[in-house]
């Protein structure tokens, strides 16, 4: 349960098979799957990642606004959220809270070296058929983060060719 303006709301706490607990890590869309240690290995070597690591693990650690200011500007836009961040066993998440408090997210921020295995495992996926770029960003949004995801999403499923070669403008009716 959840307080809004005097309210008591449930609220809806998903992670799309994202679990944390105990040891096990991992992290699964459809032909997707990643252990805890593939993806840690990959925030580690992330250099975005990397810096919000330490402010994490060091709060003090951004000293002063213009060293913020002369940073790359995914950094920038992370630091903003940095109360809505977290490690989960050792993997940097976002928590993601809608307005209106109905539904939370625990979305993993995605490293640069993976965000288009993750696009395609949710758009072109086993079980997904190629739905466009609404739903895609819908099953996306569910499990991961980053800056740019959904003008990425949009870009990637544009140039689809399964989608080019059999999607040929809106169903007439």
């Amino acid at each position: 349960m959840l307080e809004v303006n005097g309210e008591m709301r449930r609220t809806q706490k998903q992670s799309a098979r994202i679990s944390g607990s105990g040891g096990g890590f991992g992290i699964g869309i459809d032909s997707l799957t990643l252990s805890k240690e593939v993806l840690l290995e990959h925030q580690q070597k992330d250099d975005v990642i990397r810096i919000i690591y330490e402010w994490i693990r060091y709060p003090e650690s951004p000293s002063e606004a213009s060293e913020l200011c002369a940073t790359d500007p995914e950094i920038q836009a992370l630091y903003a959220q940095r109360q809505s961040l977290e490690l989960v066993s050792g993997i940097l998440c976002r928590n993601y809270v809608r307005p209106d408090a109905s539904i939370q997210y625990q979305q993993v921020v995605v490293p640069r070296a993976l965000r288009t295995k993750f696009i395609q495992a949710t758009h072109a996926g086993a079980i997904n058929g190629h739905f466009g770029v609404g739903r895609s960003r819908e099953k996306l949004k569910q499990v991961t983060y980053w800056q740019s995801w959904a003008e990425d999403v949009r870009l990637y499923v544009l140039c689809c060719p399964e989608c080019n070669q059999y999607r040929h403008g809106p169903r007439q009716k």
